[in-house]
């Protein structure tokens, strides 16, 4: 009997045992895949704060800080995204570049301050007159470009010339310093590539700067249309 006794309580103990086993590896593991799944959701979140941030240093790398338009980075970037479609000949894309005329006169008269406003403002003006799909940049300084999208030879110095017009009159309208623009516009070319379509652009820019300022020209010399009125 003690031998039976001493064998039950040996199986008691075992199971005993066994069964403390069994509860604590199941807690370990239990525990394990808690704190792991809070680990991955950790990694989760960590992910969605770091796609976050790059999008946000993606914009800030795009974005010009004093006017809030696309900057030279940006504008390329765009650029080269339409231009396969238009050498399919699925769009037509016209490209203006243009700086503000005498521009280091106005910072020297009247300071810098005065002239950041005056870029913040010609901004303004872009954003008001230009569609909602075109894609406005300041390409670096003074100086700005618009790609015109689905915009032919004839419309978009139409429009060009139209803005000179604008810029022209807004700032006569008031006491601001008075502004006027030179500028470039030429329609992108099959297989031109952006280096040649902004080159022809800033080719034309120049000859207007030659001329005197305060014009437009395209690829056959200078712009010239109806006068335009403000509040028409």
């Amino acid at each position: 009997m003690g031998v039976v006794k001493g064998n039950f309580g040996d199986i008691i103990v075992t199971y005993s045992l066994k069964f403390v086993y069994g509860v604590a590896t199941r807690v370990f593991f239990m525990s394990e895949r808690k704190y792991r799944t809070r680990g991955q959701r950790l990694s989760m979140g960590q992910a969605g704060r770091l796609g976050a941030e790059a999008k946000v240093n993606r914009e800030l790398a795009i974005i010009d800080e004093l006017t809030g338009l696309l900057n030279r980075r940006g504008l390329t970037d765009e650029v080269e995204g339409f231009m396969p479609i238009a050498d399919r000949g699925y769009m037509t894309l016209s490209l203006l570049v243009f700086d503000l005329d005498n521009f280091k006169n106005i910072n020297d008269t009247y300071g810098h301050p005065e002239g950041d406003l005056a870029l913040i403002e010609v901004a303004k003006i872009l954003r008001k007159f230009f569609r909602e799909g075109d894609i406005l940049s300041r390409f670096g300084g003074d100086e700005f470009c618009v790609l015109m999208i689905a915009s032919d030879t004839e419309s978009s110095e139409k429009r060009a010339e139209e803005l000179r017009q604008v810029i022209e009159l807004m700032s006569n309208d008031d006491e601001s310093i008075e502004l006027s623009i030179s500028g470039g516009v030429v329609t992108y070319e099959l297989k031109e590539g952006w280096e040649s379509i902004y080159t022809r652009a800033d080719e034309c820019l120049y000859n207007a700067k030659q001329e005197g300022g305060n014009q437009i020209w395209g690829s056959e010399g200078k712009i010239t249309i109806a006068t335009v009125e403000l509040g028409h």
